[in-house]
């Protein structure tokens, strides 16, 4: 089956038109929706804790005589919620579209261009994102830049641009897949609806998450997401333990050398990672949980549908 083009869509004048915003916390996404909606409705953070804890969707707001909807989405890198916690919140509002019929007409990625470079738990996002969407539906994915104006210069920002949409590990692989990448440089409302006009022509596609937890009844934990997060949650325990081993030996090294002061900082910060790796543990004991509780929610969802479908036959037979 040949693939749908997005070339020349023109969507039905009273179908409004969905789209997601995604990204790490505080890169924008609330600031970016309030300023195309032109509106104040998302709660925006002024630090790195995120203010968005579920999917919030925007009151539907004119474009080009269009009716636009905005959904504002926690991070993975929540700092009040564990990955686990994010995708399943995040699935749930994409299940309960699926299931009804709709899709998003696109999703927008914000990327800050202020960062000065990209950790490995931000690519490792970056491809828990990647495998929610699916490679058919990357083509109707821009991947918007913005915080120009915390950057030195426009020829710094352009560089550093051109090493994230070349960095294999990070923005290329979406960007050889159909993703496309978006400079919004002014902070303006003409140039948020300049972003939205890019992604509204766009034939809606479900991702691949939608498919895999709606039409192939997948548990979350198995979806190629689920899995993404529990591959980033083993690397980052790995990590964890490599740092406590390396403090450790630090610190036999200093009892050695009779440095008792040097010993007791290495065994504090030994203690710190120690605690750390505990707690990721933890989490990742109570994930099984936790995505047994999604399901749950998944499957209510649906009933919830399925009866308001009931009696709307019974009430139109009458």
């Amino acid at each position: 089956m040949s693939r749908p083009s997005n070339v020349g869509y023109q969507p039905e004048g009273d179908t409004p038109v969905l789209i997601a915003v995604v990204g790490m916390t505080g890169s924008g996404k609330s600031s970016f929706i309030n300023l195309a909606s032109n509106s104040s409705k998302m709660t925006v953070s002024d630090d790195i804790d995120s203010c968005t804890d579920s999917v919030n969707a925007s009151d539907p707001f004119d474009v080009d005589g269009r009716q636009v909807i905005l959904f504002d989405t926690p991070g993975f890198d929540d700092s009040n919620m564990s990955e686990t916690e994010v995708l399943g919140i995040i699935t749930l509002e994409l299940e309960k579209q699926h299931r009804t019929g709709q899709a998003l007409h696109g999703i927008i990625y914000v990327q800050r261009i202020s960062d000065q470079r990209v950790g490995g738990m931000a690519k490792a996002n970056f491809g828990i994102f990647r495998e929610m969407c699916g490679e058919n539906s990357l083509r109707n994915v821009i991947i918007m830049t913005n915080m120009w104006s915390l950057v030195g210069s426009d020829s710094l920002g352009m560089a550093r641009a051109k090493q994230l949409e070349e960095s294999p590990k990070f923005l290329l692989p979406a960007i050889q897949k159909g993703a496309v990448v978006v400079h919004k440089k002014e902070d303006t409302r003409e140039a948020a609806l300049n972003v939205l006009r890019r992604i509204m022509t766009n034939h809606p596609l479900p991702l691949t998450i939608q498919i895999e937890v709606v039409d192939q009844n997948k548990p979350i934990d198995k979806t190629k997401a689920g899995l993404a997060v529990d591959e980033k949650l083993n690397k980052l325990a790995e990590q964890y333990e490599k740092q406590m081993q390396e403090q450790l030996a630090a610190a036999e090294a200093a009892r050695e050398r009779r440095d008792n002061e040097t010993r007791q900082e290495q065994l504090e910060e030994a203690a710190r990672v120690r605690d750390a790796l505990n707690k990721l543990e933890a989490d990742r004991r109570d994930q099984a949980e936790k995505y047994r509780q999604l399901q749950k929610e998944l499957a209510a969802s649906e009933e919830r549908r399925r009866q308001a479908e009931d009696n709307s036959d019974t009430r139109g037979g009458c």
